[in-house]
């Protein structure tokens, strides 16, 4: 539902922030606090990352930082909730993607030398 909209958010990140999902703490992570948000945790507090992406305020809800303002009050605790849950799995899927490449780097960083196997760490 909120794929588009992170997405966006995800290139801004990316931009202004590289490493950022290293910053994330995702058992804490909650869209609906302007603290502990993905601008929160990545910045200190949501006004601060807004500043900092050079977005206006109006846009968050297009980048994915905030639900729409259509949400009805009665649906949007639950609308950050899934908000925060396509955050969670964009985070997720990164960290993944950076333990596969640390793992091929060992990888290729394991040589024989004089018949043994040497790890060289990194």
């Amino acid at each position: 539902m909120y794929e588009t909209t992170v997405a966006e958010g995800v290139r801004l990140l990316d931009t202004h922030e590289p490493g950022w999902e290293s910053q994330v703490d995702l058992a804490s992570l909650d869209m609906f606090s302007p603290h502990y948000c993905m601008l929160g945790q990545v910045f200190g507090s949501f006004g601060v990352g807004v500043s900092a992406l050079g977005i206006e305020w109006g846009d968050t809800a297009e980048t994915g930082f905030i639900i729409s303002d259509g949400v009805p009050e009665m649906f949007r605790r639950d609308a950050y909730d899934r908000l925060g849950e396509t955050w969670r799995e964009i985070v997720m899927e990164r960290r993944q993607m950076f333990l596969d490449e640390l793992a091929d780097i060992t990888q290729e960083l394991v040589a024989e030398e004089e018949g043994q196997r040497v790890l060289v760490t990194v």
